[in-house]
């Protein structure tokens, strides 16, 4: 399933300004995930296998 590159822009520019936030898409599903610890907990309930790289792959964590 293809990600959307809106929601891919958004983690992106989310990770730019919160160092300690990472960000994932979901090979299957297309869905992009973000961790912080900024986040209100209870928005979104995140996969607990998200460092497996054969489900995710990693958003980079900055722009050259």
């Amino acid at each position: 399933m293809k990600a959307k590159l809106s929601d891919i822009i958004k983690t992106i520019d989310f990770m730019i300004n919160d160092p300690g936030c990472k960000g994932f898409i979901s090979i299957d599903s297309g869905k992009v995930h973000f961790q912080s610890e900024y986040l209100i907990k209870g928005i979104e309930t995140l996969p607990t296998d998200l460092n497996n790289n054969k489900l995710y792959l990693p958003l980079p964590a900055k722009m050259i």
